[in-house]
């Protein structure tokens, strides 16, 4: 509840300074959302049955959520191997769908996978559904869908409106995914459904105000 109360105060504060136009940009109320910082956690992904055939991922990962509605983040994965890493930065973006709830969409490239690939760029693309549940913890849901190999060939490019093609593979990477899935027993018979982790977060503190 205080977090609703805090959100909704900072709230009607940026609605009367938007009233008062000074010529000057505006911040969304997002900017102050509870989400907005910088945090460090840990995230398990979550085993339909036979739990066997899972690969049981689990990593930390450090998300930083702007007041921009800018996503970058990273996690264990980013110095590990194959099929998961290592991979650069994730970068995306991040939307309020409550006082207290968000829902974030980010990709970031990696190793081709499986190898042999060549010319070519892993990708990733990943959701989130999350909640802070009190001023310094957030918890939620990930899906991540790996990507097949984006080409990445050289083109002639003459002319001064000429760019580079983008191949389907990587515009499949940008789209929003159509569903969100909580359950992993939903994925039994779906060889189309995402990884799905489950993880909780602490905010990365500064000095007390």
């Amino acid at each position: 509840m205080r977090l609703i109360l805090r959100f909704l105060a900072a709230s009607t504060a940026l609605s009367c300074l938007a009233a008062a136009d000074d010529g000057q940009p505006k911040r969304s109320a997002s900017a102050l959302h509870p989400a907005v910082g910088s945090w460090y956690g840990k995230a398990v992904q979550l085993c339909p049955e036979p739990v066997s055939a899972c690969a049981k991922a689990a990593l930390t990962m450090t998300p930083t959520i702007t007041g921009e509605g800018h996503f970058i983040g990273n996690d264990t994965f980013a110095i590990a191997g194959a099929p998961f890493g290592p991979h650069t930065t994730a970068h995306g973006v991040w939307t309020a769908v409550s006082p207290t709830k968000i829902t974030a969409d980010y990709v970031f490239m990696d190793v081709a996978f499986p190898p042999g690939t060549f010319p070519s760029t892993g990708a990733a693309r990943f959701r989130w559904q999350a909640e802070v549940v009190d001023d310094n913890t957030m918890v939620g849901y990930v899906n991540f869908w790996p990507c097949p190999p984006v080409p990445t060939l050289w083109e002639s490019l003459p002319g001064a409106n000429d760019y580079p093609t983008l191949p389907q593979e990587l515009k499949d990477a940008v789209a929003c995914p159509k569903v969100f899935i909580t359950d992993p027993k939903q994925c039994t018979f779906n060889a189309d459904c995402p990884l799905i982790f489950k993880f909780k977060i602490l905010r990365v503190q500064g000095p007390a105000q």
